[in-house]
């Protein structure tokens, strides 16, 4: 990566700070920006769009064309700024529970991609694309302690080699996904991107999801329902009942440039016929 395209991505995320350098202090401030001005979205395989990996694909989707991405994309997108700034990187791949019961099997294959960053022989864990409890600081990989952010607390639970993310939500702790730090390469991301990008049960194929990170909460968006998170404060939902209103969301509060997007009007408008006959 040169120079230019990492002073783009340094507007891209509003950056008003000194040079970037390898240190803690720098990946704290470059992760809290990227979740709070890059939205986590599928449109891509919402929309039956490729989810390309390759350095100039994530290059032109973020720097370019200004829109977001999910796990395999941020990911690796991040993977190549921090590189360009000096970091020691690598990736992991999760696997997302779908339950919050520690107890209970997670019964979802790895699909989830997250980084570990070395930094003076310390790892921290560094995820910027898990939707809405997306950590917003960078993570000690140490076991039973919690560590709070800008947002939600959060623990590791170790068990032998695997680790286990938790965020406490509501005053109960909630089992978000379990990893190792197993070696991982391209074509490993490559291999579940493409399956999670077009299988076709993936949630990422029947359902819109768009999350945003702000200083008070988050944004979701689900399908037609806009879900408004504050902290100290029950969550706000809106329903939309029309394709045009779905748009301006994305627009407006995603910051999401809508072009070069075939067949959403048409998608939008499904949805909302199948959530209103779930009625």
């Amino acid at each position: 990566m040169n120079l230019e395209t990492l002073n783009n991505y340094l507007k891209r995320i509003s950056w008003q700070y000194s040079n970037p350098t390898p240190d803690l202090a720098t990946l704290i401030l470059l992760q809290k920006q990227h979740t709070h001005h890059i939205s986590f979205e599928n449109l891509n395989p919402f929309l039956g769009i490729p989810v390309k990996l390759d350095t100039y694909s994530l290059q032109r989707k973020f720097l370019q064309d200004h829109r977001g991405g999910y796990c395999f994309e941020h990911s690796l997108f991040f993977k190549q700024i921090l590189e360009a700034i000096g970091f020691r990187v690598k990736g992991a791949i999760g696997r997302v529970w779908r339950n919050n019961a520690i107890e209970e099997s997670p019964q979802n294959p790895r699909t989830h991609m997250i980084l570990i960053v070395d930094i003076d022989n310390t790892l921290f864990h560094v995820d910027v694309g898990f939707g809405g409890l997306v950590p917003t600081q960078p993570l000690l990989l140490k076991s039973n302690s919690v560590q709070k952010t800008t947002h939600e607390d959060y623990k590791f639970i170790q068990d032998k080699d695997e680790f286990t993310l938790l965020a406490l939500v509501e005053n109960q702790w909630r089992v978000l996904y379990t990893f190792n730090l197993t070696p991982q390469y391209f074509p490993d991301f490559e291999m579940t991107n493409w399956f999670t990008a077009t299988h076709p049960k993936s949630l990422f194929i029947n359902h819109l999801i768009v999350v945003k990170r702000c200083n008070n909460g988050h944004y979701a968006l689900k399908d037609n329902r806009l879900t408004t998170y504050n902290f100290n404060k029950d969550p706000e939902r809106k329903y939309f009942v029309s394709s045009t209103e779905i748009k301006e969301v994305l627009q407006d509060i995603f910051a999401l440039p809508l072009y070069n997007l075939p067949g959403l009007d048409e998608k939008l408008t499904q949805i909302i016929h199948q959530e209103h006959h779930k009625l």
